[in-house]
Protein backbone atom coordinates (compact mmCIF):
# COMPACT_ATOMS: atom_id res chain seq x y z
CA UNK A 1 0.00 0.00 0.00
CA UNK A 2 2.49 2.10 0.56
CA UNK A 3 4.98 1.85 -1.72
CA UNK A 4 2.07 2.54 -4.52
CA UNK A 5 1.75 5.66 -2.74
CA UNK A 6 5.84 6.34 -2.90
CA UNK A 7 5.13 5.56 -6.47
CA UNK A 8 2.20 8.13 -7.03
CA UNK A 9 4.01 10.91 -5.42
CA UNK A 10 7.31 10.99 -7.60
CA UNK A 11 5.85 12.98 -10.52
CA UNK A 12 4.27 15.59 -7.69
CA UNK A 13 5.97 19.30 -6.43
CA UNK A 14 7.46 19.66 -3.85
CA UNK A 15 6.47 23.49 -2.13
CA UNK A 16 9.93 23.72 -0.79
CA UNK A 17 12.95 22.33 -2.46
CA UNK A 18 14.38 22.46 -5.95
CA UNK A 19 13.83 18.74 -7.44
CA UNK A 20 10.94 18.53 -9.44
CA UNK A 21 10.29 14.94 -8.98
CA UNK A 22 9.84 15.44 -5.36
CA UNK A 23 6.30 15.15 -3.60
CA UNK A 24 4.61 17.80 -2.11
CA UNK A 25 4.65 18.50 2.02
CA UNK A 26 1.45 17.59 2.37
CA UNK A 27 1.28 14.31 0.70
CA UNK A 28 4.58 13.58 2.67
CA UNK A 29 2.73 13.71 5.36
CA UNK A 30 0.20 11.34 4.44
CA UNK A 31 2.76 8.76 3.69
CA UNK A 32 4.41 9.65 6.70
CA UNK A 33 0.85 9.13 9.01
CA UNK A 34 0.13 5.55 6.97
CA UNK A 35 3.87 4.53 7.87
CA UNK A 36 3.37 5.31 11.11
CA UNK A 37 0.08 3.15 11.53
CA UNK A 38 1.94 0.46 9.94
CA UNK A 39 4.73 0.40 12.28
CA UNK A 40 2.20 0.87 14.84
CA UNK A 41 3.42 4.72 16.63
CA UNK A 42 0.94 7.23 17.33
CA UNK A 43 1.89 10.58 16.17
CA UNK A 44 1.31 12.19 20.11
CA UNK A 45 -1.36 14.40 18.36
CA UNK A 46 0.87 16.37 16.37
CA UNK A 47 -0.82 18.41 13.98
CA UNK A 48 0.87 18.31 9.80
CA UNK A 49 0.19 21.40 9.57
CA UNK A 50 -1.00 22.98 5.85
CA UNK A 51 1.88 22.42 4.23
CA UNK A 52 1.78 26.36 2.96
CA UNK A 53 4.76 27.58 5.25
CA UNK A 54 8.31 27.64 3.54
CA UNK A 55 11.36 26.71 6.03
CA UNK A 56 13.02 29.68 5.13
CA UNK A 57 9.87 31.52 6.33
CA UNK A 58 10.11 29.67 9.69
CA UNK A 59 13.74 30.90 10.12
CA UNK A 60 12.97 34.25 9.26
CA UNK A 61 10.37 34.47 12.54
CA UNK A 62 13.08 32.38 14.70
CA UNK A 63 16.19 34.81 13.82
CA UNK A 64 13.63 37.81 15.01
CA UNK A 65 13.11 36.92 18.23
CA UNK A 66 16.08 37.97 20.35
CA UNK A 67 14.90 38.48 23.33
CA UNK A 68 15.16 35.64 26.34
CA UNK A 69 12.69 33.06 25.47
CA UNK A 70 10.07 31.56 27.62
CA UNK A 71 10.56 27.29 28.01
CA UNK A 72 9.12 26.34 25.05
CA UNK A 73 8.42 22.34 24.78
CA UNK A 74 9.54 20.24 21.26
CA UNK A 75 8.62 16.73 22.39
CA UNK A 76 7.70 14.64 25.74
CA UNK A 77 11.11 14.36 26.84
CA UNK A 78 13.06 17.57 25.80
CA UNK A 79 12.98 21.03 25.66
CA UNK A 80 14.10 24.35 24.90
CA UNK A 81 14.90 26.07 27.88
CA UNK A 82 15.12 30.12 28.19
CA UNK A 83 18.04 31.30 26.57
CA UNK A 84 19.20 34.67 24.58
CA UNK A 85 19.93 34.50 21.18
CA UNK A 86 23.57 35.74 20.12
CA UNK A 87 23.97 38.31 17.63
CA UNK A 88 27.20 37.52 16.69
CA UNK A 89 27.42 33.78 14.83
CA UNK A 90 30.66 34.01 14.06
CA UNK A 91 31.07 30.57 16.04
CA UNK A 92 29.15 28.67 13.25
CA UNK A 93 32.42 29.21 11.18
CA UNK A 94 34.86 27.78 13.52
CA UNK A 95 36.69 24.75 12.33
CA UNK A 96 38.74 22.90 15.14
CA UNK A 97 42.46 22.32 14.60
CA UNK A 98 44.21 19.15 15.91
CA UNK A 99 45.45 21.27 18.49
CA UNK A 100 41.85 22.25 19.68
CA UNK A 101 41.39 18.42 21.07
CA UNK A 102 43.01 16.21 23.23
CA UNK A 103 41.99 12.93 21.42
CA UNK A 104 41.91 12.82 17.09
CA UNK A 105 38.61 11.21 17.44
CA UNK A 106 37.33 14.29 18.61
CA UNK A 107 39.45 16.15 15.67
CA UNK A 108 38.26 13.78 13.21
CA UNK A 109 34.07 13.83 15.12
CA UNK A 110 34.20 9.85 15.20
CA UNK A 111 32.18 8.12 17.61
CA UNK A 112 30.14 5.01 17.66
CA UNK A 113 26.10 5.62 17.50
CA UNK A 114 24.35 4.01 20.34
CA UNK A 115 21.58 5.92 20.73
CA UNK A 116 17.56 3.90 21.48
CA UNK A 117 18.47 -0.04 21.10
CA UNK A 118 21.65 0.32 18.77
CA UNK A 119 24.37 -1.62 19.95
CA UNK A 120 27.55 -1.68 20.51
CA UNK A 121 30.24 -2.28 17.44
CA UNK A 122 27.80 -1.48 14.84
CA UNK A 123 27.45 1.85 13.49
CA UNK A 124 30.01 4.10 13.77
CA UNK A 125 30.33 8.19 12.42
CA UNK A 126 33.37 10.84 11.71
CA UNK A 127 34.68 12.82 8.84
CA UNK A 128 36.11 12.28 5.80
CA UNK A 129 38.78 9.89 6.22
CA UNK A 130 39.67 10.64 2.14
CA UNK A 131 40.84 14.23 0.80
CA UNK A 132 40.88 16.27 4.14
CA UNK A 133 43.24 17.23 6.88
CA UNK A 134 41.19 14.37 8.81
CA UNK A 135 42.43 11.60 6.92
CA UNK A 136 45.62 10.24 9.11
CA UNK A 137 43.41 10.66 12.30
CA UNK A 138 40.33 8.94 10.49
CA UNK A 139 41.79 6.03 9.29
CA UNK A 140 44.11 5.15 11.99
CA UNK A 141 40.13 5.06 13.97
CA UNK A 142 38.99 2.82 10.89
CA UNK A 143 41.80 0.04 11.76
CA UNK A 144 41.18 0.35 15.44
CA UNK A 145 37.64 -0.43 15.46
CA UNK A 146 37.68 -2.95 12.39
CA UNK A 147 35.38 -1.03 9.95
CA UNK A 148 34.14 -3.10 8.02
CA UNK A 149 32.55 -1.14 5.24
CA UNK A 150 32.02 2.64 4.62
CA UNK A 151 29.05 4.87 3.65
CA UNK A 152 30.47 7.72 1.93
CA UNK A 153 27.36 10.10 1.31
CA UNK A 154 30.09 12.60 -0.06
CA UNK A 155 31.58 11.72 -3.19
CA UNK A 156 29.17 11.46 -5.83
CA UNK A 157 31.20 8.56 -8.05
CA UNK A 158 34.02 5.86 -8.24
CA UNK A 159 36.02 8.60 -10.22
CA UNK A 160 35.71 11.07 -7.34
CA UNK A 161 36.48 8.64 -4.55
CA UNK A 162 39.46 7.53 -6.15
CA UNK A 163 41.02 11.11 -7.11
CA UNK A 164 40.24 11.76 -2.77
CA UNK A 165 41.65 8.30 -2.27
CA UNK A 166 44.65 8.12 -4.68
CA UNK A 167 45.63 11.94 -5.47
CA UNK A 168 45.17 13.37 -2.48
CA UNK A 169 45.35 10.85 0.67
CA UNK A 170 48.22 9.42 2.20
CA UNK A 171 48.21 7.24 5.25
CA UNK A 172 44.78 5.66 4.51
CA UNK A 173 45.72 2.34 4.32
CA UNK A 174 42.53 1.24 5.64
CA UNK A 175 40.29 3.39 3.46
CA UNK A 176 41.52 2.23 0.44
CA UNK A 177 41.96 -1.30 1.29
CA UNK A 178 38.39 -1.44 1.78
CA UNK A 179 37.58 0.42 -1.17
CA UNK A 180 39.39 -1.84 -3.31
CA UNK A 181 37.50 -5.17 -1.91
CA UNK A 182 34.44 -3.36 -2.52
CA UNK A 183 33.59 -2.18 1.09
CA UNK A 184 33.02 1.22 0.37
CA UNK A 185 29.68 2.74 -1.44
CA UNK A 186 29.29 6.37 -2.50
CA UNK A 187 25.80 8.35 -2.61
CA UNK A 188 26.95 11.85 -3.56
CA UNK A 189 24.07 13.79 -1.62
CA UNK A 190 25.05 16.91 -1.52
CA UNK A 191 21.96 18.91 0.70
CA UNK A 192 21.33 17.58 4.28
CA UNK A 193 17.68 18.60 4.37
CA UNK A 194 16.41 18.23 0.83
CA UNK A 195 13.44 15.83 1.27
CA UNK A 196 13.28 15.58 -2.30
CA UNK A 197 12.91 12.02 -4.43
CA UNK A 198 16.38 12.06 -5.73
CA UNK A 199 17.59 12.29 -2.07
CA UNK A 200 15.30 9.92 -0.73
CA UNK A 201 16.65 7.09 -3.25
CA UNK A 202 20.17 8.30 -1.87
CA UNK A 203 19.89 7.74 1.54
CA UNK A 204 17.49 4.59 1.26
CA UNK A 205 20.26 3.35 -0.49
CA UNK A 206 22.45 4.03 2.21
CA UNK A 207 20.17 2.02 4.29
CA UNK A 208 19.85 -1.21 2.18
CA UNK A 209 23.27 -1.45 2.24
CA UNK A 210 23.59 -1.86 6.16
CA UNK A 211 20.77 -5.07 5.61
CA UNK A 212 23.88 -6.87 4.55
CA UNK A 213 25.53 -6.80 7.68
CA UNK A 214 28.52 -6.33 6.84
CA UNK A 215 29.59 -3.90 8.98
CA UNK A 216 30.62 -2.17 11.29
CA UNK A 217 29.51 0.51 9.69
CA UNK A 218 31.22 4.01 9.21
CA UNK A 219 29.11 6.91 8.13
CA UNK A 220 30.91 9.92 6.58
CA UNK A 221 30.14 13.13 4.60
CA UNK A 222 33.00 15.71 4.34
CA UNK A 223 33.12 16.68 8.17
CA UNK A 224 30.43 14.61 9.80
CA UNK A 225 28.03 16.63 10.89
CA UNK A 226 25.39 17.71 8.15
CA UNK A 227 24.63 15.02 5.98
CA UNK A 228 25.97 12.06 8.25
CA UNK A 229 23.60 13.74 10.71
CA UNK A 230 20.51 13.11 8.85
CA UNK A 231 20.98 9.71 8.45
CA UNK A 232 22.26 8.90 11.39
CA UNK A 233 19.21 10.76 12.92
CA UNK A 234 16.73 8.78 11.02
CA UNK A 235 18.54 5.40 12.07
CA UNK A 236 18.18 6.05 15.77
CA UNK A 237 14.96 7.08 15.16
CA UNK A 238 14.19 4.07 13.72
CA UNK A 239 15.79 2.57 16.65
CA UNK A 240 13.71 3.93 19.31
CA UNK A 241 16.23 6.57 20.17
CA UNK A 242 14.36 9.65 21.99
CA UNK A 243 14.46 13.01 21.00
CA UNK A 244 16.86 14.40 23.51
CA UNK A 245 19.58 10.79 22.54
CA UNK A 246 19.29 12.40 18.84
CA UNK A 247 19.75 16.05 19.74
CA UNK A 248 22.79 14.94 22.11
CA UNK A 249 24.64 12.98 19.02
CA UNK A 250 23.76 15.92 16.64
CA UNK A 251 25.13 18.78 19.08
CA UNK A 252 28.29 16.49 19.92
CA UNK A 253 29.42 17.20 16.36
CA UNK A 254 29.11 21.02 16.78
CA UNK A 255 30.99 20.57 19.70
CA UNK A 256 34.09 18.85 17.74
CA UNK A 257 33.59 20.83 14.54
CA UNK A 258 32.51 24.38 15.77
CA UNK A 259 33.72 24.04 19.84
CA UNK A 260 30.48 24.98 21.05
CA UNK A 261 29.19 23.39 24.16
CA UNK A 262 26.27 24.23 26.00
CA UNK A 263 28.82 24.43 29.60
CA UNK A 264 30.78 27.23 27.21
CA UNK A 265 28.55 28.97 25.60
CA UNK A 266 24.73 28.17 26.57
CA UNK A 267 23.18 30.75 24.27
CA UNK A 268 24.87 29.35 21.23
CA UNK A 269 24.36 25.39 22.12
CA UNK A 270 20.98 26.28 22.10
CA UNK A 271 20.54 28.61 19.31
CA UNK A 272 21.84 25.31 16.85
CA UNK A 273 19.55 22.79 18.71
CA UNK A 274 16.50 24.87 17.82
CA UNK A 275 17.80 26.83 14.83
CA UNK A 276 19.21 23.89 12.82
CA UNK A 277 18.57 20.27 15.10
CA UNK A 278 14.84 21.19 15.65
CA UNK A 279 14.23 23.32 12.34
CA UNK A 280 15.28 20.39 10.24
CA UNK A 281 13.58 17.70 12.12
CA UNK A 282 10.16 19.63 12.21
CA UNK A 283 10.79 19.92 8.05
CA UNK A 284 11.23 16.22 7.87
CA UNK A 285 8.24 15.70 9.83
CA UNK A 286 5.96 18.49 8.35
CA UNK A 287 5.43 20.01 12.48
CA UNK A 288 4.95 23.51 12.02
CA UNK A 289 6.94 25.77 14.56
CA UNK A 290 5.81 25.98 18.19
CA UNK A 291 3.81 22.50 17.61
CA UNK A 292 5.39 19.38 19.39
CA UNK A 293 6.72 16.93 18.30
CA UNK A 294 7.84 13.50 19.59
CA UNK A 295 10.43 10.95 19.03
CA UNK A 296 7.76 8.94 17.08
CA UNK A 297 6.98 11.38 14.67
CA UNK A 298 10.78 11.28 13.67
CA UNK A 299 10.69 7.51 13.53
CA UNK A 300 7.47 7.55 11.58
CA UNK A 301 8.77 10.45 9.22
CA UNK A 302 12.04 8.99 8.80
CA UNK A 303 10.44 5.15 7.56
CA UNK A 304 8.06 7.21 5.11
CA UNK A 305 11.07 8.75 3.25
CA UNK A 306 13.01 6.04 2.99
CA UNK A 307 10.07 4.11 1.77
CA UNK A 308 9.95 7.08 -0.80
CA UNK A 309 13.56 6.30 -1.93
CA UNK A 310 12.87 2.19 -2.46
CA UNK A 311 13.27 0.90 1.37
CA UNK A 312 10.55 -1.66 1.63
CA UNK A 313 9.43 -2.92 4.77
CA UNK A 314 11.57 -5.53 4.71
CA UNK A 315 14.46 -3.54 4.34
CA UNK A 316 13.97 -1.67 7.44
CA UNK A 317 13.36 -4.66 9.63
CA UNK A 318 16.65 -5.94 8.43
CA UNK A 319 19.01 -3.07 8.72
CA UNK A 320 17.03 -1.88 12.65
CA UNK A 321 17.42 -6.02 12.97
CA UNK A 322 20.98 -5.64 12.21
CA UNK A 323 21.89 -2.54 14.63
CA UNK A 324 19.65 -3.91 17.56
CA UNK A 325 20.01 -7.43 18.11
CA UNK A 326 22.70 -8.65 20.34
Amino acid sequence: MVGSLSEQFRGRRCHVFVDRRVMSRRAFASLAAASACSAGLALCGCGAGDGSTALSERRSRASSLDVARALQRVSPDGAIPAYRRPEDRSFLNVEAQRSDHVTDAAFVNFREVTAGAIQPGRLFRSASPIGSEYGPYADALLRRYGIGHVLNLYCKSAADVEGRLYDESRGAVRYRSLYESGAVTWYGIRDAIDFGYDNARRYAAAVREICAGEGPYLVHCRVGRDRTGMLVEMLEALCGATWSEMKDDFMESFANINLVTERDDRDAYWTIVEDLFVGRTRVLTNVDGGDPFCAADIAASARAFLKLGGCTDGDLEAAVRYLTSD
